[in-house]
């Protein structure tokens, strides 16, 4: 639905499950505790708060683009899942 746009981004396949919230006025939690045992990613293309998106994808783009890959795109989520991308080398 319209209101997902609103999260950072959408964590799946794991689970405690759940949405990424993040605050660029806060730390962020780290990679590993956030992505553990996360199967599926969602990242929103168009979030009605840009900078939070952008916040959770400079703090974890390093992590994601090692242990996840695009899998598929809508016009509204770029759906990563894990292992992928470590299987490319």
């Amino acid at each position: 639905s319209s209101s997902d746009a609103t999260y950072s981004a959408c964590v799946t396949g794991s689970r405690s499950g759940g949405r990424l919230w993040l605050s660029p006025e806060e730390p962020p939690p780290a990679a590993a505790d956030v992505f553990d045992d996360v199967q599926v990613v969602l990242i929103p293309k168009y979030s009605s708060y840009a900078p939070v998106t952008a916040f959770a994808l400079a703090t974890y783009g390093d992590y994601l683009g090692r242990e996840f890959a695009v899998r598929s795109e809508t016009p509204s989520w770029v759906i990563l899942r894990r292992g992928v991308a470590a299987n490319r080398q």
